[in-house]
C-alpha cells in the first residue's frame, strides 16, 4: 500500500474507497515496473517501447562505452531497474534525484527540490564533465523525469541571482511551461544545451509530469531542441497510465468511472471549487469510454460515480503559510462539497510531495466544513494565507505516501453516490 495512513484516513467506506482508487493510480506508475515493462535487452539490442508501445531498437554493439545520466524524482529508480536489465554493459553513470539509492555502476547524488542548492549545481557539473568526455562512438542513456528542472541546475548567471529570479516566478502562479521558459534562458544545460555538449549518441527515456507531455518542458528539455541529430527522445510514461489504473479500480469497487481530464490546470483553489460546482450542477457529461460488455454490466450495477482527473494546477502565493497545489485545491473545494451528501474529494502529487511539504495532498468530504467549524478553523482565512498545510494538519486529513519514486504531476478523484 503506497498511502501510509490509508487506514487512519478511511474513517468512512467512501473515503476508504477513494483512497484505494488513488493508491491504484500510484501502483500503475511504479517506476521499476514501468521500466521493466518498457525496456528489454535481447541479443545486444536494447528494445524500448514508448507509452504507445511503439518499439525502438538500439544496437549496443555499435558503441565503445555506455554511460547513464539522469535527473528527476524518478531517475534513481529508473537507473536501478535499467542497471538490472543491462548488467555489466553499463560503464559509468551519474544520476541526480531526490531519492538516493546505492547502485553498482551508476552514482546517485541526492539533490533538492523544488528549490535547488549548490549541491545540485555540483552534481550537474559532474554530469557535464562525463558527457563532454565522450565521442561519437559512445552511447548516453539519459533518464528524465519530473523535478529535473530543479535537480539538473547549472545557471549561466550567479547562483543567488538565479534563485531570486526563479523563486519570484515560482510564487507568482505562472504555469510550468512559462516557468521552465525562464529556467531555460538562465541555464547552461536546459533547452537542448546538455545534448550539444557531447558528440555521443543520446537516447533519452522520459517520464512526463507536465500537461500535454511537451518534451521541451519536461525537466526543461536538456536533450530537446532543433538540430540535435544525435538524440532520440522516447516518452515512456504520462498521467494517462495513472488514470487507467484508477479507472479499473473504480470499476472493481462498483463505481461508474468518468475520466474528466488529464490536462487539469488553473488556480488551484478555484479549480477545486469549480470542479465540485460542475458536479452539483450536473454540467459534467457522464460518458464512459469503454464499451466492453463486462465493464458495462458492472457500470449498470454501480451505486455512484467516480470522477477521475489529472494535471497540474498553480498557486499564487500571497500569504506566508505553507501548503501545496493539491492541498489548496481541496481547501478551495470545502464550501462546495459541504453541499453534497455522500461525497469525497482526494487530490495528491504523484511524487508524494505536494509543494514544500512532507505530504502528498489531502482528502475532504461533505462533512469537512462542519468539522473545520468545530475545530475553529476558517477556510477563507487559510486560503488567504496560503496555509492549507496547517489547516489539514489540524483536520488530520493529510495524505502521506513518502517519496513514491515516480512523478506524473497530480492525480485526483471525486466520488459522488
Amino acid at each position: 500500500m503506497v498511502i501510509r495512513n490509508l487506514k487512519k484516513l478511511g474513517s468512512s467506506s467512501l473515503r476508504k474507497k477513494g483512497l484505494e482508487i488513488i493508491n491504484s493510480g500510484l501502483d500503475a506508475i511504479n517506476t521499476e515496473r514501468i521500466i521493466r515493462d518498457k525496456v528489454n535487452l535481447k541479443n545486444n539490442n536494447l528494445i524500448v517501447k514508448n507509452f504507445k508501445n511503439k518499439i525502438r531498437k538500439i544496437n549496443l554493439k555499435k558503441y565503445k562505452r555506455i554511460v547513464v545520466v539522469g535527473f528527476g524524482k524518478a531517475s534513481s529508480l529508473m537507473g536501478k531497474e535499467l542497471e538490472r536489465i543491462m548488467g555489466g554493459k553499463i560503464d559509468d553513470g551519474i544520476i541526480i534525484s531526490t531519492k538516493k539509492i546505492r547502485l553498482k555502476k551508476i552514482k546517485v547524488i541526492r539533490g533538492t527540490h523544488p528549490v535547488p542548492t549548490l549541491g545540485n549545481v555540483k552534481g550537474t557539473k559532474k554530469i557535464v564533465e562525463l558527457v563532454k568526455g565522450l565521442s561519437e562512438d559512445d552511447l548516453v542513456i539519459c533518464l528524465v523525469s519530473g523535478g529535473g528542472s530543479a535537480l539538473l541546475c547549472y545557471p549561466n548567471i550567479g547562483f543567488e541571482k538565479y534563485l531570486s529570479s526563479v523563486n519570484k516566478h515560482f510564487s507568482s502562479g505562472i504555469d510550468i511551461n512559462r516557468l521552465n521558459m525562464i529556467r531555460k534562458g538562465l541555464s547552461n544545460v536546459k533547452s537542448g544545451k546538455l545534448a550539444k555538449l557531447t558528440k555521443a549518441k543520446i537516447v533519452s527515456l522520459i517520464f512526463s509530469d507536465v500537461v500535454g507531455d511537451s518534451l521541451s518542458t519536461i525537466a526543461s528539455g536538456p536533450t530537446v531542441g532543433k538540430g540535435l541529430g544525435n538524440v532520440d527522445n522516447i516518452l515512456l510514461l504520462n498521467n494517462t497510465v495513472a488514470l487507467e489504473g484508477m479507472r479499473k479500480k473504480a470499476l472493481l469497487l462498483g463505481f461508474k468511472p468518468v475520466v474528466l481530464t488529464n490536462t487539469l490546470k488553473g488556480e488551484a483553489k478555484l479549480v477545486g471549487k469549480n470542479l465540485i460546482k460542475k458536479i452539483i450542477n450536473k454540467k459534467i457529461p457522464l460518458n464512459e469510454r469503454s464499451n466492453k460488455s463486462l465493464e458495462n454490466k458492472k457500470i449498470r450495477k454501480s451505486n455512484g460515480i467516480a470522477y477521475l482527473f489529472a494535471g497540474e494546477t498553480t498557486v499564487t502565493v500571497r500569504g506566508k503559510g505553507k501548503g501545496g497545489r493539491c492541498q489548496e485545491l481541496c481547501l478551495g473545494a470545502i464550501p462546495e462539497i459541504s453541499k453534497l451528501d455522500d461525497s469525497v474529494l482526494i487530490c495528491i502529487g504523484s511524487d508524494g510531495i505536494d509543494g514544500p511539504t512532507d505530504t502528498a495532498g489531502a482528502v475532504v468530504d461533505g462533512k469537512s466544513l462542519e468539522k473545520a467549524n468545530r475545530l475553529g478553523l476558517d477556510v477563507n482565512r487559510a486560503l488567504r494565507e496560503n496555509s492549507s498545510y496547517a489547516f489539514f494538519k489540524k483536520m488530520d486529513d493529510l495524505v502521506f505516501t513518502g517519496l513514491t519514486g515516480s512523478n506524473v504531476a497530480d492525480i485526483g478523484v471525486v466520488i459522488k453516490l
